[in-house]
């Protein structure tokens, strides 16, 4: 299936789109050598200022369900369906998921992602994103020619379905958070992967307060058995 496919069949507008087998891309659409492993879209969801979480999704639900059995289709085909919600708040926040809501999101077959990044200084209310993503594996092969070298990876752990911490932290040349990045992934058995991942910036560390701080990075419809301990992390343009 390729992304043209999903956008076609979703009526929504990606804000990043890839087909399995197509040529890499930097963000700023510049050619790379090499094709993508897999068929990935992100369609942002638009919202009111202001807006919970709780009410974002189930305006959202109402409008995907006409979509049930496509979701079904992907799941089949060993794809991944999933809404995910980023809340950006400079202290506390948090809403309740009725089970009502989870029961339409689980007959819809859709993963439910909630993410929450603490920004010190915010001088505004918490801020709300909705994304829905659809990604589906394939086969493809292809020389890359990678951008910066980031980490080798140490460790990784799930943090929500579709998605994996790694560690260690990053050094990026923006301070922002969070960010959307894209990175190449070389495992070492030679299998080399694009993905998409977001960047948080980590603040401080309890009894450390000295030490030098990156971002923690979170790779999308990735699991932690598929980013090995020893795979190179590159990314292929500075955002």
């Amino acid at each position: 299936m390729s992304a043209s496919d999903v956008v076609a069949r979703l009526r929504l507008k990606p804000e990043f789109s890839q087909s399995v087998g197509e040529q890499r891309r930097t963000p700023k659409g510049t050619p790379l050598s090499g094709v993508y492993a897999k068929t990935y879209c992100c369609f942002p969801r638009p919202h009111p200022p202001g807006m919970p979480p709780t009410q974002l999704l189930s305006r959202d639900v109402r409008r995907l369900e006409k979509h049930q059995r496509f979701f079904a289709a992907v799941r089949r085909a060993g794809g991944k369906v999933e809404y995910y919600v980023t809340l950006t708040c400079a202290g506390s926040a948090g809403d309740v998921f009725g089970s009502d809501l989870l029961e339409q999101l689980a007959a819809l077959r859709i993963d439910l992602s909630l993410e929450a990044f603490s920004a010190p200084g915010l001088r505004q209310p918490a801020r709300v994103r909705g994304e829905g993503h659809i990604g589906q594996g394939g086969s493809a092969s292809g020389a890359t020619k990678p951008g910066r070298l980031l980490i080798t990876v140490e460790g990784a752990f799930d943090v929500r379905p579709g998605g994996v911490t790694i560690l260690p932290e990053v050094q990026l040349r923006t301070q922002t958070a969070p960010q959307r990045i894209v990175v190449e992934l070389q495992r070492p058995d030679g299998q080399r992967l694009a993905a998409q991942a977001i960047a948080s910036y980590v603040f401080s560390v309890p009894r450390q307060p000295d030490k030098v701080r990156g971002h923690e990075l979170q790779l999308l419809g990735l699991t932690k058995h598929e980013v090995p301990v020893g795979t190179q992390v590159w990314l292929t343009e500075e955002p």
